[in-house]
């Protein structure tokens, strides 16, 4: 007959079950935390390539031509 008074030890399988979850949990916050930082950062940076080079302001003799007889 089993004695009714001896109780089983479940607190390692509680512990390692509470260790896990904050694992689990730290490590999903940290991915959440790396993807919208990194998203916000590709997002300023990438309008910044797209942008067309401005083109440089070519000088005409006429334009040299103009300063020189208006000063």
């Amino acid at each position: 007959m089993k004695n009714p008074f001896i109780k089983n030890d479940n607190s390692s399988v509680w512990i390692a079950a509470a260790v896990t979850g904050a694992l689990a949990a730290g490590t999903a916050a940290w991915y959440y935390i790396k993807r919208t930082a990194t998203r916000k950062v590709h997002d300023e940076h990438t309008t910044d390539y797209l942008k067309p080079a401005p083109l440089p302001h070519k000088k005409s003799d006429v334009e040299e031509l103009h300063t020189i007889a208006t000063t």
